[in-house]
Order: C-alpha cells, then sequence, then structure tokens
C-alpha cells in the first residue's frame, strides 16, 4: 500500500492518517490479512503511516501479514542505489521503527545489476 503522496510516488496515494485509518479498517473487516509496503512509496512516509494506522486501531499484529520490500534508489550515492547486505541492514531497522511491528515477510523487489 501506498500512503503519503510524496516522492515518486506522489501521484496515488495522497491520504491523510484518518482516511488510511478508515481504509484499513474497512479491508481488514471484509477479510484482507496481508498488506504491504515499501521504502520507496511516499519516501518511507507510507510505513510510517501502516504503522500508526495499526496504533490506531488496536489491530492485533498476529491477524495480518505485513511485508515490506527493499530496493530502489535510496540517495544520491553511487552506492546507494545497489542492493548489497549493506543495504538490506540498512533497511530492516527503519521498517521495523516506521511499521512499530514486527515483519511478516522482507522482499527484495528487484534483482541487483551490481
Amino acid at each position: 500500500m501506498n500512503y503519503g503522496g510524496q516522492g515518486f510516488f506522489g501521484y496515488m496515494g495522497n491520504l491523510y492518517q484518518d482516511a488510511v485509518d478508515e481504509q484499513i479498517k474497512t479491508v481488514i473487516e471484509v477479510g484482507v490479512n496481508f498488506i504491504e509496503a515499501a521504502n520507496i512509496y511516499s519516501e518511507g512516509l507510507s510505513k510510517l503511516m501502516i504503522g500508526r494506522t495499526m496504533k490506531n486501531l488496536d489491530i492485533n499484529r498476529e491477524d495480518l501479514v505485513l511485508a515490506t520490500k527493499v530496493r530502489g534508489t535510496l540517495g544520491k550515492s553511487q552506492n546507494d542505489v545497489r542492493l548489497l547486505k549493506k543495504h538490506i541492514i540498512q533497511q530492516v531497522d527503519p521498517s521495523l521503527k516506521d511499521l512499530l511491528v514486527i515483519i511478516s515477510i522482507f522482499i527484495k523487489s528487484t534483482p541487483s545489476t551490481h
């Protein structure tokens, strides 16, 4: 899910927190239990909003499969566009912090060319 409306994916998901809460509440009520995010969705804001929603709605973490992806350009340096062990490790901690929960699945989004 892309929320926050910033960065490369700013053209979609431009919702305020209360709308994100309502949308996730609705999909959970109809049986959706898989939520996916990525470090590049709205420059990380999307993960923060999903984490806040889980807290705001008191969602039981065990009721969801929560996935996040690592890949994409993470900075301006040539070393920020590769997918090395260093980059994967650097993205796990922010994902845990942003989502405020344990990650079920951590996905390598695209192949690394280096």
